[in-house]
């Protein structure tokens, strides 16, 4: 993808529930199932990465799941940039802020930066061959 192909992708994205993992992706080129994938304890602020140690799949028999990546070397940290740590840090507070007015029903235990409002996995995997 060009940078002008990821920029209109981003402005068309932008108002959705897509944007942040479309970002993530664009910015850290990682695969759709890895950062969908990713939860908060991934998230290593310290070091300034993302620990790949999961990714979502789709399977019509199993539905979408998480497992873990399908090699050793899939397991890796990626560095992320400034504009990716902020846009982290505002997800995050939002993602609060609905897990508070859910209350039990959010699924806490999921830990995933990028999900449904009620913290499952996202959908829309079904076409995915990672």
């Amino acid at each position: 993808m060009t940078e002008d192909q990821a920029r209109t992708l981003l402005v068309e994205v932008a108002k959705t529930r897509f944007y942040g993992p479309v970002f993530v992706a664009i910015m850290t080129g990682l695969r759709r199932g890895e950062v969908l994938g990713l939860r908060w304890s991934d998230v290593n602020t310290e070091k300034g990465v993302l620990e790949i140690r999961q990714t979502v799949q789709y399977t019509p028999e199993q539905g979408i799941y998480l497992k873990a990546p399908k090699t050793a070397l899939s397991n890796r940290e990626v560095s992320i940039s400034d504009s990716v740590f902020s846009l982290l840090e505002v997800h995050r507070k939002l993602q609060l802020v609905q897990a508070i007015k859910l209350g039990e029903l959010y699924n806490k235990d999921a830990d995933l930066v990028f999900c449904q409002d009620n913290g499952d996995p996202m959908p829309g995997l079904r076409q995915s061959r990672e």
